[in-house]
């Protein structure tokens, strides 16, 4: 809505402007991350359609969302043999 933040995504760094949109599928295709790295504020508008069959990717923290559980875990956590033991 206001500012020029910078899309980050499988395509890449994308320097948005005022009016530009994008949308995302829930897929780790459609990963995406926002950052403001200007010293001006930045204001953006979110709106999310969920799906309970939803599986949402979050590559940077390695997390998974399944919506249908609203339950959030790490993909390939890596456990001691001894863990929880």
């Amino acid at each position: 809505m206001r500012g020029n933040p910078i899309l980050l995504g499988p395509r890449g760094r994308v320097q948005l402007r005022e009016g530009d949109y994008v949308a995302f599928p829930t897929s780790p295709e459609g990963a995406h991350k926002l950052v403001n790295e200007s010293s001006e504020h930045c204001e953006i508008l979110m709106i999310a359609n969920t799906d309970a069959r939803d599986v949402c990717s979050y590559p940077d923290s390695r997390k998974v969302l399944v919506e249908a559980r609203d339950l959030m875990v790490r993909d390939n956590p890596v456990l001691d043999y001894f863990d929880g033991e």
